[in-house]
């Protein structure tokens, strides 16, 4: 059982660093731990399986109904990663329950995930301390690892229950010490995350938590009721205190942050409207970010804000049940936990720990889908495991299964590794830095195709570095695995454009258009291949849908709050065609000035953040677009603008 145990000490201790990380690379990790682990366990012959596994039915479940959306989806094989996801979820708490763990090796396996925990911290204060002392641009939210600081501020949340249960019930003085300084240490990361939704979350489950606590521990009483409010009243004075109560009390950060609220507000009620239409079986798992552009409200996003209506969309309704049963099932864990009189004192109050937990995830995935992460899945689920081993749960053999789990997990790993390397190669072909050639990109692409076949998006970004026929045919085939995302045709679009087929590029983005309304690329494109064919009346009507969408809800509570470049583009294609067609351009042309020193002034604070991280060109293009309105004010005008209304950067 040394490997099994190896492994999974490896595994708790990755989960901090890797689990908020999106794509398959993370899961591949944590499949390969998972999948050497049950080797391990199968080479003991004493190897047996735990009596009453707590989370069987609700798993049986869950699956069943991911692998039913996933059959049943429009997306045919594209959403499989999410059936992975959670068999990688089911076999490494199942790993959990049936590891032989006596209470010191189950406190090394909790030393190990706290390490974890402690690496994350110090690398996301890390960056905060360089942005803080003038060195680095965009840490001023401690995020870690992870992807996004609210979702490491729903990570930090589901873990500080368990450190002060930890600090509280652990025997030695050390381990005391060493779990509430690190208490104190997520509490203050939590903070520093400024997640409203998270510190928010941590109150309201404090209000449970504490009495409960009081109760486990036989001291509930009105001085005990005394002290908690006093502590907790000075808690949210030293949080008002924090850079987040400057985001809650100053009124112009409050008001420059309205945005973000009613983005989400809007986003709930898109994906509603999609429930309506996938309300059984959802859109499949994995496929909201292809699907949402149909439904968005006031622009769009990869994920609803909500792990409530996430499930709803992408599973249906039952889905969400099914999750809702899930949950049901760790609830019922820390029930039983404090429930049982037997039970010491560490797994009473570790129950009404995983309780908080819970309690602070559900309460948080109302305003962000925390559940998409595999940190958030097996930090939650391992803890409920944990728990329920302290419990001392008979095992039993089980010959039978030591080939068939071992094997099972082993074909789930290798599917997550042939896909880690598929996006491995695919951010090859990404090359943010600009120094692999056309050929290069194309062959990094190429190879990620033939690893993950299923995968739509990198067919769409092969086609730009193919010649056109092939391009074409990755584009038919990324239509036929994802037939309402609008950026297939979108791209084909622009790929008859460069080559002048202005009619079948008008007919792409008019289909494109029907499955993502109101995206300006598109209607950017359809406005150029109007202009190609003549008909200066749909060109101009499609520029003016971009304008029209000023002081909308597209425009006013974009994610990002700076204004779009497709507003300066727009107003210079329409000044280009008032020269055509000799009217007078000299207003158009001053407002596409206005809109690009509009756009280079805002770029200076979180716009420019933006663009560092996904490698843009935005500021770039703002820079030429500028340069050839000023030039077109000059008395003399060339004769390339009333020929091409769209210039290319």
């Amino acid at each position: 059982m040394r490997i099994a145990r190896l492994c999974l000490v490896l595994l708790l201790l990755l989960i901090p660093l890797l689990g908020g990380q999106p794509g398959v690379i993370p899961l591949a990790v944590f499949g390969v731990l998972t999948a050497f682990g049950w080797l391990g366990w199968a080479s003991e012959r004493e190897a047996a399986l735990p009596k009453g596994f707590p989370l069987r039915w609700p798993f049986i479940v869950l699956i069943g109904f991911t692998l039913l959306s996933t059959f049943t989806s429009v997306y045919k094989p594209a959403s499989v990663l999410g059936i992975w996801q959670l068999l990688l979820l089911a076999g490494a708490a199942l790993l959990v329950g049936a590891v032989p763990l006596d209470r010191r090796q189950l406190l090394i396996g909790v030393g190990a995930f706290c390490t974890g925990v402690l690496a994350s911290i110090a690398y996301g204060w890390y960056f905060w301390a360089n942005w803080f002392f003038g060195q680095h641009e965009f840490s001023w939210r401690i995020g870690s690892s992870w992807i996004n600081p609210n979702y490491y501020a729903a990570f930090l949340l589901i873990m500080l229950p368990a450190l002060v249960m930890l600090a509280r019930a652990a025997k030695q003085a050390a381990w005391r010490w060493g779990f509430a300084a690190l208490a104190v240490l997520t509490l203050m990361t939590l903070v520093m995350t400024q997640s409203r939704g998270g510190v928010l979350a941590l109150l309201v489950s404090l209000l449970f938590f504490l009495p409960a606590w009081g109760w486990a521990e036989g001291r509930l009483s009105a001085r005990t009721i005394g002290l908690g409010v006093i502590g907790f009243v000075v808690l949210i004075g030293l949080m008002l205190l924090s850079p987040i109560g400057k985001r809650v009390l100053d009124p112009a950060t409050r008001a420059k942050q309205l945005h973000s609220q009613m983005f989400r507000y809007y986003t709930w009620r898109g994906a509603l409207r999609m429930t309506h239409d996938y309300p059984w079986l959802g859109s499949g798992p994995n496929t909201f970010p292809s699907a949402f552009g149909k439904y968005q409200l006031a622009g769009y996003t990869s994920n609803p804000h909500n792990i409530y209506l996430l499930a709803a969309a992408e599973m249906g309704w039952p889905g969400m049940l099914a999750l809702l049963f899930f949950f049901g099932g760790v609830a019922w864990i820390g029930v039983q936990a404090i429930r049982q009189s037997g039970n010491d004192r560490l797994t009473r109050v570790g129950g009404i720990a995983l309780l908080a937990s819970l309690l602070g995830l559900l309460l948080h995935g109302m305003v962000d889908a925390d559940w998409s992460f595999p940190g958030i899945q097996l930090t939650l689920a391992l803890q409920a495991m944990l728990l329920w081993r302290l419990s001392g749960p008979p095992l039993l053999l089980a010959p039978k299964q030591r080939i068939l789990l071992p094997v099972l997990s082993l074909a789930v790993a290798l599917l997550l590794v042939l896909g880690a390397y598929a996006q491995i190669f695919a951010e090859k072909g990404r090359d943010p830095n600009n120094q692999a050639t056309r050929e290069q990109r194309a062959a990094s692409y190429q190879m990620a195709m033939s690893l993950a076949p299923a995968n739509a998006e990198y067919k769409r970004r092969a086609s730009y570095f193919v010649p056109s026929d092939t391009g074409r045919n990755y584009l038919a085939a990324a239509m036929r695995l994802e037939p309402t995302n609008a950026a297939s045709w979108q791209l084909r679009g622009m790929l008859n454009l460069r080559q002048q087929a202005y009619r079948d590029a008008l007919v792409d983005f008019r289909t494109a258009q029907e499955k993502e309304p109101g995206n300006f690329v598109t209607l950017l494109g359809l406005a150029q291949a109007s202009f190609g064919l003549e008909d200066l009346t749909t060109c101009r009507q499609a520029l003016q849908r971009i304008l029209d969408t000023k002081g909308t809800l597209r425009d006013t509570l974009c994610p990002i709050d700076v204004p779009v470049t497709a507003y300066a583009q727009a107003q210079y294609a329409l000044a280009v065609l008032d020269l055509r067609e000799k009217r007078d351009a000299r207003g158009d042309f001053e407002r596409t000035l206005e809109e690009v020193k509009q756009y280079q002034q805002a770029y200076k604070d979180e716009a420019y953040a933006v663009e560092q991280y996904s490698g843009s060109n935005e500021k770039q293009l703002v820079e030429k677009l500028g340069s050839l309105a000023e030039g077109q004010l000059q008395p003399t005008i060339g004769p390339a603008v009333l020929t091409d209304p769209f210039p290319q950067p």
